[in-house]
């Protein structure tokens, strides 16, 4: 989640989306312009009943809706595998050998908050 100093998720990127460069100790990289655009970038619109709803760039199809829970935390909710989660990460793998970026599959961990439970899913895209 980016939250600007007041506390409240920044409208314009309410994201932080960035690589995790394990082959450098695990460094975070911002992504760069074709990134953002053709495989790992996102679409923002404000939402009834939730503070943001977030649109993937790899999938359109499912959506990340921002919203306070009971504790006034900002957290992130998704479906993931039929399950309503708190979404905890999304890995997308491209490959990134032609020209442009082609996402292959998209990864999602979350929790199940009144399971307890942690969630997985694959999508082959």
């Amino acid at each position: 989640m980016n939250l600007l100093d007041d506390g409240t998720v920044n409208p314009e990127k309410p994201l932080n989306v960035y690589w995790i460069m394990f082959e450098n100790n695990g460094e975070k990289k911002n992504l760069n312009f074709l990134q953002r655009k053709l495989a790992y970038g996102y679409h923002v619109t404000k939402s009834d009943g939730y503070e943001f709803e977030i649109q993937l760039v790899s999938y359109k199809k499912r959506r990340i809706f921002i919203a306070l829970d009971d504790q006034g935390e900002y957290k992130a909710y998704m479906l993931i595998n039929g399950t309503t989660a708190v979404l905890k990460n999304i890995f997308v793998y491209a490959n990134e050998s032609g020209a442009f970026p082609s996402v292959e599959y998209v990864e999602m961990f979350g929790e199940n908050e009144l399971e307890d439970k942690v969630v997985y899913e694959k999508i082959s895209i």
